[in-house]
């Protein structure tokens, strides 16, 4: 087979041209080797395409199941204990040292962190999700929590309503249900006809060739050979920017997956030390007459700042900060509405994992430890 520069320039140059003194049967057989050529060189790029697309869906499902985990696994019993801390954003901010860190590079403008309650929504959508099982999900659905953050998706669990549909750019996007290979349920939309599309590049099925060229003299069929050639070029060409994108989503799919893992893996480290300060805590607000009387009449006694040392309030403060981050990165989009990679997926899971540093070089996490 041709390489794809070299058969472009030989199908648009004078090498067409060079051949009008040959006879009838040579030009015959140089435009069937060049109709060949190009059908050999658009169905490896559309095979490599293939291969290339089921890898990055198979990522984007694992990267949306990493993402339901950590929601409804650590994050979700990281938010459970520092509810029962009684904290707000505001009093948690004015409480131990001065560990606050600028969060606003790794902020996307149409993806702000979420406020503490739809943390607390969305850790709740994920753990449902898990009880009943990834298997019950409609078909796009991980696929979309990778693709999206997983908030449109996500959103709808902790309403009671059932789970397996997706909403937003999820449920429209057509990259989405051609990754999928084939329709969203819930969207009803798909790839009609073999066309494939992502990031504005459409590919439409190679057309029929018999019949295409003329019977009549061997220089015409030569030049329609020529130009029917060049245009299964240029869909073979669009067919590899196809597979280079899908290439890079699924690097950062992979990036995103072990970030999350090894978050996941850090939170049981932060829940234990967090449960621990809590027992704490609580033994000691139970401490003294007054904790004594509201037991007795069977009301709870909350745990306070008070209650808490320094060393406990910068321990709950870094673990916060590092909440927050973990956050954006679990809800951040891998691509955007057009299906082409997110030019932010990279930079903000970058930024994190660089303020994530900032907090081990201080060694703040030494206290998880």
């Amino acid at each position: 087979m041709l390489p794809a520069v070299f058969l472009a320039g030989a199908i648009g140059t004078a090498v067409f041209g060079g051949k009008k003194f040959m006879d009838a049967s040579d030009n015959n057989e140089l435009a069937e080797y060049y109709r060949q050529e190009a059908i050999d060189y658009y169905n490896d790029s559309k095979s490599k395409m293939e291969q290339q697309r089921e890898q990055t869906n198979n990522t984007l499902e694992e990267l949306g199941k990493a993402r339901v985990i950590a929601w409804g696994g650590e994050m979700k019993h990281f938010l459970d204990i520092y509810k029962k801390f009684n904290f707000d954003k505001k009093e948690l901010s004015d409480i131990g040292n001065s560990y606050s860190i600028d969060l606003s590079d790794i902020i996307n403008q149409d993806n702000p962190i979420e406020s503490f309650e739809d943390m607390q929504k969305l850790s709740l959508s994920a753990k449902e999700m898990l009880q009943q099982g990834f298997g019950s999900l409609a078909a796009g659905t991980l696929s979309g929590i990778a693709a999206y953050g997983g908030v449109g998706a996500l959103a709808t669990a902790s309403t009671g309503t059932a789970i397996g549909t997706l909403s937003g750019a999820a449920a429209t996007n057509a990259t989405l249900a051609w990754l999928g290979g084939g329709s969203l349920a819930t969207g009803g939309l798909g790839i009609a006809g073999g066309t494939a599309v992502l990031g504005g590049v459409v590919i439409g099925p190679l057309l029929a060739v018999a019949g295409i060229f003329s019977a009549s003299k061997s220089e015409k069929r030569l030049a329609e050979a020529k130009a029917w050639a060049e245009d299964v070029v240029q869909k073979a060409e669009q067919i590899n920017i196809i597979t280079s994108n899908l290439n890079k989503i699924e690097k950062i799919c992979t990036n995103y997956i072990s970030s999350i893992e090894k978050q996941v893996g850090h939170f049981k480290q932060v829940n234990s030390v967090l449960e621990n300060i809590y027992a704490s805590a609580y033994e000691k607000a139970n401490e003294g007459l007054w904790a004594k009387i509201l037991n007795f009449f069977g009301w709870k006694v909350k745990v306070k700042p008070a209650n808490l040392s320094e060393e406990d309030k910068n321990r709950i403060k870094v673990a916060w900060i590092e909440a927050q981050i973990f956050q954006q990165i679990l809800t951040q989009n891998i691509m955007d509405e057009q299906g082409s990679p997110d030019d932010d997926a990279e930079k903000v899971l970058e930024a994190g994992e660089d303020k994530l540093g900032v907090l081990f070089a201080n060694n703040l996490n030494n206290v998880f430890y």
